[in-house]
């Protein structure tokens, strides 16, 4: 058990115990293009394409050099052994500009980046504030439900606000037919956002996706619970 965990986090109630190490290509790369050629792993993600080994090693060596983007494989840990389950990342934008827009029947704003793209929020924020986006992809089938998305989620936004002084929101976005995605989102983010309606094309179909978030006013109200997955 030589493996570097950057975070460790507990979840509270079945006590599996989870550890995040930073991407290690060489270490790494074989799982990605296993996990990501396996159509039951991805079907809720985006990516529908054969991934091959040089491809993803490309993808992998932008994702290590990036300055904005924290990615960590995660660990099952137990007394004698490690299993690698899947990934998680959250990446950073800084906001060039706001406005309110108009969906459905109520408001909410959208954050345009500096570096391109956009997210939904109920969060008003200013130019110049930092916004995360997150996501995680458990990728060994017989470690799902299992609560070590939860574990994810708390320790690493709880890594995050208590790291990152700027930091005000973080997002996540699920397919709407992804209902473990989703009850995972409930517990972790503390406002639901929108649903954004056929804005995602897969299996010949649009589909519709749920954004929420958690902001670090909502995060310092319920930093208890937070703390709680941590180790």
């Amino acid at each position: 058990m030589n493996e570097v965990f950057f975070l460790k986090g507990r979840h509270p109630e079945n006590g599996v115990t989870v550890g995040l190490s930073p991407l290690d290509i060489e270490r790494d790369l074989p799982d990605f293009v296993r996990w990501l050629n396996n159509r039951e792993v991805i079907r809720n993600l985006l990516l529908n394409i054969p991934i091959n080994v040089h491809w993803e090693k490309k993808k992998l060596e932008e994702i290590a050099c990036s300055a904005d983007m924290f990615f960590f494989l995660i660990f099952i840990i137990s007394e004698n052994d490690l299993k690698k389950v899947g990934c998680t990342s959250l990446e950073l934008f800084e906001i060039k500009k706001s406005y309110k827009l108009r969906l459905k029947k109520e408001y909410c704003y959208v954050h345009e980046f500096t570096k391109g793209g956009s997210v939904f929020s109920k969060t008003m924020l200013r130019k110049g504030d930092i916004v995360g986006k997150t996501g995680t992809l458990i990728a060994e089938k017989e470690y799902w439900r299992k609560g070590i998305g939860s574990v994810v989620k708390m320790i690493t936004l709880s890594w995050a606000f208590s790291s990152m002084r700027h930091l005000q929101l973080i997002s996540t976005e699920a397919y709407i037919e992804n209902s473990a995605s989703l009850c995972l989102m409930g517990k972790a983010f503390h406002k639901e956002v929108v649903d954004k309606e056929k804005l995602m094309f897969k299996d010949n179909k649009l589909l519709d996706s749920r954004v929420m978030e958690l902001n670090r006013e909502n995060w310092e109200k319920n930093i208890d619970f937070f703390q709680k997955f941590i180790l």
